[in-house]
């Protein structure tokens, strides 16, 4: 080998005292040094170290570093840090290496030599026993390959020289701690190189900070949740290349991460919300005031129980005849049914009266609800009167309170009895049962809706439903009391009898119940999905933040009208209306929503569970809060009675939970705005039509005269209380868009999607779209609407009272006129963006279809300031003022894409003509797309890490064009569509891909970028750059889209891109001179009657002329750069282009004819081959020959 490719050079001793022998030997320094063996032998190799491969220090480096080389990924990291953090780094890394130059000092170096010395003698003894010469090991080593002899070559190294090295290697310890620094400071985590920045000011040394750092890495959840981005990066990049055991790793890590960040954050989270519970419980006004209520409440009761006892102990006959009576009637049906009678009752020795047995209650209690309100009462045409009859009571199927099964209840209906026996002695004759006198009293007297009853229902604190339940003896009886109860605004609210219908009509079918745990369940999981990530969560909360205003601007309205309502005239009326507006009650019952919802969110929780807690209004609470369980219910949760329908049902249920949990946040802004607005609601209410303080009531423990609607409580001709809380929680419902729409039509639609379960799929929220639907008609037309139902509607009558419906719809339209105003001002200001679903913030634009209704409100104030009438008469050349815009701003409906009705054309065309193999590609095309749409929506809530990504910026802020990834062919159309709308979420494709694929070519000189995408991720506020002039002033006259509507028609995606970049340059001067002729035209119709004629306005000219110029040149600019945009073309898709062009008729034609030619050839191929130029070329020439 030659000596020149060796260094350095070093002595070998061979003497105890160290002299320098005269052998020098040449080592190489190429390669790094593992340890060697010199033979193969036991002996020697025992005392010879093992080479073990690299390792990874997991004390020191961080995880991106301890990943990087076996994972096999480089973390991408832009260049460079700014000079400020280069000068502290660097200030950092000088003090370091004075500590290192103290540490690693002169005596250090020289027990590194002496180490060295000893080691190289032990070497040479070794040698010497062998009988060998330095350069005969030389030689052996040299055999077994470089590593070794350069191992070899290390240990016989010169003592000064592996002085020196160790010196160097101590000292690059700080080369290390500065580079581990530096990569943190440029890492993608911003956690991470925030906290190393703020570190960096701080007195800590260069290794310190990357130990805290590194702690923080491995326990910080944030942290970790941060990385998640980054580590599913890596992810996508080793899937890229094949790299699938690397990828495995990845996930292992971000599994880890994720994992150790939710073993830390746990106990943090519950010792937090235990602190929280117990702060709010113990101070928080709503439990300070809901405890003192109960407190009073229960010394109310105590007072009333106790009074009841002595009345009820003085009429102990009555009792037992009472107690004897219900007995006999359970047994009587019983003994129908063939059943053994049974026994609740005891004699009192005492006494020799009968009493309950608490025993046999328990035993039978339940037993008794069914027989005594359920069973064998068959009414007229078969129907369950009882059962009907219940139902219709507004008490809840499982709290009913039969008097019977309660001492105390029992107690207070017999002082009752008592007390009417001594006012009303005509009702009860003797030898007849107490409960038949009772019955006869209840009834015939009218007894049910006098206030004589209340009054006595609130002395002995019975509740109307428990009375009503306590005094019927038989099914016509209970018949007779329903007609009575219907009359009386005591029954249950018509939203909860709905629900209770449609929740019995949902298992009544067998084929129906199979379809819904099938198919509706599978949709109900696929719409929970589509708002199950945190940006839907932040836009419901923006859009509560502009509704829920509007809602107390409209409360004031109300209150005006309720106060103005049953005066003798107009002008008595509107004086108090506006007398009302005075009062700071009612400013502050009107706004206490926007309280409740934003500040007090614990009252109102607090308050909403206790009054919901009752029985007559625990409907209510299942209607707000607990909709999905009843509706999974419905549909088979938990219903299975067989092993395999089990087993589906175990697995369905798992994945409804986790969809479930996804959307705990959504379901946690949900629930904060409905109690909020149904606690604020109520409150405003009772104030306007009982003139209390709904508060001091409650705290006061008179739940119970709310209940019973007492006279101490509810004015002559006012509102049942319990219809109060039915409006309230429906106006929680409607203004989170939960509700059922008031118009029949709209309800009628939005049930018949949701049952379908196919509706859904085109329409996945069609209750949001109803009561959003009406909630922005009532704010455009609502106060017309009034009139005109009042006179389609025969029953009411345009002379009817006005109903709480009629004012929500005129305050509303109120308030929706003043929105609508202000936000055309807005739309008339110089700032604004000729696109109306945009508004300007700040520096760029913001897109506010996102934030319901400000897109609605703006449509309607653009509408204004382009029609006829009250605008510059520009409707004709609005992008809005079309059939797509409308349903797309109202509806929600990507109306543009088409994907339903195409996907049924293009069926029908290829049902028609199975044989064009080009419909075959489209039907391919269209069904591939939908399916790839369809499946793309289970994965929503991933997309927020792509989105994450880019606000990290692994990913680039260009808008990408995907088509480059598709074939130009006619085969493997359903493939390559179907996977379109996962490559345009970019879920599935590495960041490295992403960024290489080319821009999305628009007419703008600079194409947009995407921007702000923490606030999308985070807020779900979705900005963009704001258009260039030229671009803002071809939306002003007519196009939405300019691209879309005037660039290239080229179906082949490079000849279309190639023009369109070219557009671009000739847009400004386009435009600049489109505006001159504009402007001769305005100023044209100003001087020119005839012209004033033709055009509504100089701007109509304006718009007009300006667009006929510029669709002139597109139109020419497009004939002339066509050419140029095939140049850019492959044979294959220009073949395609042809092909396409003849008729289905003369493509059927020729491929028959293709066929039977390939028939008479020596050719195995007898088909012709799709991505084949020449046989499309073939194809084209034989059908123009058919055509002629």
């Amino acid at each position: 080998m030659n000596e020149e490719t060796f260094a350095p050079s070093f002595e070998l001793y061979d003497d105890n005292e160290g002299s320098a022998n005269t052998t020098t030997v040449q080592v190489d320094t190429s390669q790094d040094a593992p340890s060697f063996q010199l033979y193969d032998d036991d002996t020697f190799a025992d005392e010879a170290a093992v080479y073990v491969g690299p390792e990874i220090d997991i004390s020191e480096q961080d995880i991106e570093t301890q990943t990087a080389e076996v994972l096999g990924y480089v973390p991408v990291t832009p260049e460079g840090t700014p000079e400020d953090v280069d000068t502290r780094v660097e200030a950092k890394f000088q003090l370091y290496k004075q500590y290192l130059a103290k540490q690693f000092n002169a005596d250090y170096v020289q027990g590194a030599e002496d180490a060295q010395a000893a080691d190289v003698k032990w070497r040479m003894q070794e040698l010497e026993k062998r009988g060998m010469t330095i350069e005969q090991a030389r030689e052996i080593a040299k055999g077994k390959g470089d590593d070794v002899l350069k191992a070899f070559e290390s240990g016989f190294n010169n003592p000064e020289i592996a002085g020196a090295e160790a010196y160097k290697d101590a000292m690059s310890l700080g080369e290390e701690a500065k580079g581990k620094l530096l990569a943190r400071l440029k890492s993608k985590n911003f956690v991470t190189s925030g906290i190393t920045e703020q570190l960096l000011d701080s007195s800590l040394s260069l290794p310190e900070i990357n130990y805290l750092v590194s702690g923080d890495e491995i326990i910080n959840p944030v942290t970790a949740v941060v990385q998640a981005p980054v580590h599913y990066a890596n992810i996508q990049e080793n899937f890229k290349k094949g790299e699938y055991w690397k990828a495995s790793g990845n996930i292992a890590l971000m599994l880890l991460d994720l994992t150790a960040a939710e073993i830390v954050a746990r106990p943090v989270i519950n010792m937090i919300n235990k602190a929280w519970s117990t702060a709010g419980k113990g101070t928080g006004r709503g439990y300070l005031l809901t405890q003192e209520a109960m407190t009073n409440e229960t010394a109310v009761a105590n007072t009333i129980n106790t009074a009841n006892k002595e009345a009820a102990d003085a009429a102990a006959e009555m009792r037992s005849d009472y107690i004897l009576d219900f007995e006999d009637r359970i047994n009587s049906i019983r003994r129908d049914s063939g059943q053994e009678p049974i026994s609740i009752s005891r004699i009192n020795e005492k006494t020799g009266f009968y009493e309950i047995d608490p025993t046999k209650t328990r035993e039978h209690g339940k037993f008794l609800v069914e027989e005594a309100y359920r069973k064998n009462n068959m009414g007229v045409d078969g129907i369950d009167i009882d059962q009907q009859y219940l139902d219709e009571l507004s008490v809840g199927q499982d709290n009913i309170a039969i008097p019977i099964l309660k001492p105390e209840k029992l107690d207070a209906l017999i002082a009752m009895a008592s007390g009417f026996k001594d006012t009303y002695p005509q009702y009860f004759k003797k030898g007849e049962k107490t409960i038949d006198s009772l019955f006869r009293l209840t009834v015939d007297k009218e007894l049910m809706a006098s206030e004589d009853l209340m009054k006595m229902l609130t002395k002995h604190g019975m509740s109307y439903e428990e009375y009503i339940l306590g005094v019927v003896g038989s099914g016509s009886e209970a018949g007779r009391l329903l007609a009575k109860i219907s009359h009386i605004k005591r029954s249950r609210p018509q939203t909860l009898t709905d629900q209770r219908k449609a929740q019995a009509e949902a298992v009544e079918n067998s084929v129906r119940n199979w379809y819904n745990n099938t198919v509706v369940r599978a949709e109900g999981i696929r719409r929970g999905i589509l708002v199950s990530s945190w940006a839907t969560t932040a836009r419901n909360i923006g859009s509560a933040g502009i509704v829920q205003p509007l809602a107390s601007i409209a409360n004031l309205a109300d209150a005006a009208m309720i106060a103005g309502s049953g005066k003798s005239n107009l002008a008595s009326g509107v004086a108090s209306g506006i007398a009302s507006l005075g009062k700071g009650s009612t400013w502050k019952g009107s706004f206490n929503n926007l309280n409740y919802i934003f500040r007090d969110q614990e009252f109102a929780s607090e308050m909403t569970d206790y009054l919901l807690k009752y029985p007559e209004l625990s409907g209510q609470y299942e209607k707000m809060f607990n909709g999905i369980g009843e509706i999974q219910k419905t549909l088979g949760r938990g219903q299975a009675d067989t092993k395999v329908g089990k087993g589906y049902d175990a697995t369905m249920s798992k994945i409804e939970d986790g969809v479930q949990f996804l959307n705990t946040p959504n379901r946690w802004q949900d629930h904060v705005m409905r109690r909020g607005t149904f606690v604020a609601e109520l409150e405003r209410r009772v104030k306007l039509e009982y003139d209390l303080d709904l508060q001091e009531v409650i705290r006061e423990g008179r739940i119970q005269e709310l209940l019973n609607d007492a006279s101490s409580v509810r004015p002559e001709g006012k509102p049942s209380f319990l219809t109060l809380v039915e409006d309230s929680s429906k106006r929680a419902m409607d203004l989170t868009f939960s509700g059922t729409p008031n118009n029949k039509l709209l309800a009628n639609i939005s049930n018949t999607i949701v049952k379908s379960g196919i509706g859904t799929v085109v329409i996945p929220f069609p209750r949001f779209m109803m009561t959003s639907l009406e909630w922005m008609g009532d704010h455009t037309t609502g106060a017309f609407q009034v009139p005109l139902r009042k006179a389609l509607l025969k029953s009411d009558g345009v002379d009817a009272p006005v109903t709480q419906r009629d004012r929500e719809q005129i305050s509303r339209n109120l308030v929706g006129w003043a929105a609508i105003g202000a936000m055309y001002l807005a739309r008339t200001s110089e700032d604004m963006p000729s696109d109306y679903t945009r508004i300007t913030s700040g520096d760029n634009d913001l897109d506010v279809t996102a934030q319901y209704p400000l897109r609605q409100i703006s449509w309607v104030a653009e509408y204004m300031r382009r029609n006829q009438f009250t605008g510059d008469d520009t409707l004709a050349s609005w992008n809005g003022w079309n059939f797509t815009d409308v349903t797309e701003t109202f509806l929600g409906m990507q109306a543009r894409t088409g994907t339903s009705n195409v996907f049924v054309e293009e069926i029908g065309n290829f049902i028609g003509g199975m044989e064009d193999p080009e419909s075959q590609a489209n039907f391919d095309k269209v069904f591939g797309r939908f399916m790839g749409q369809y499946s793309a929506s289970y994965f929503v809530p991933f997309t927020q890490i792509i989105t994450a990504q880019r606000a990290l910026e692994i990913r680039g802020d260009e808008m990408k064009d995907h088509s480059s990834l598709y074939t130009t062919g006619l085969e493997n159309q359903m493939g390559e569509n179907f996977s379109r709308s996962f490559n345009q979420s970019e879920l599935f494709m590495a960041p490295s891909t992403s960024n290489a694929l080319p821009e999305r070519e628009t007419l703008q000189e600079q194409n947009p970028k995407r921007i702000n995408q923490g606030l999308k991720l985070f807020f779900g506020l979705n900005y963009y750059e704001k258009d260039s002039d030229d671009i803002d002033f071809l939306k002003d006259i007519g196009w939405s889209d300019p691209t879309y509507s005037l660039g290239s028609r080229k179906r082949e995606k490079p000849a279309k891109t190639a023009i369109n970049k070219e557009l671009s340059k000739m847009l400004p001067d386009i435009v600049a001179t489109a505006k001159v002729y504009a402007e001769e035209a305005s100023k044209a119709w100003a001087k020119d009657p005839y012209l004033q004629s033709q055009y509504g306005s100089a701007k109509t000219a304006y718009n007009t002329e300006a667009r006929r110029y510029v669709v002139d040149m597109f139109k020419n600019s497009k004939a002339n750069l066509s050419q140029y945009g095939d140049d850019q073309l492959s044979d294959l898709a220009l073949a395609i282009r042809a092909y396409k062009r003849l008729t289905k008729v003369s493509a059927a034609a020729a491929l028959l004819e293709f066929v039977k030619n390939r028939k008479n050839k020596p050719t195995d191929n007898k088909q012709p081959d799709w991505s084949n130029p020449d046989d499309l070329y073939e194809l084209v020439e034989l059908g123009k020959n058919i055509e002629k």
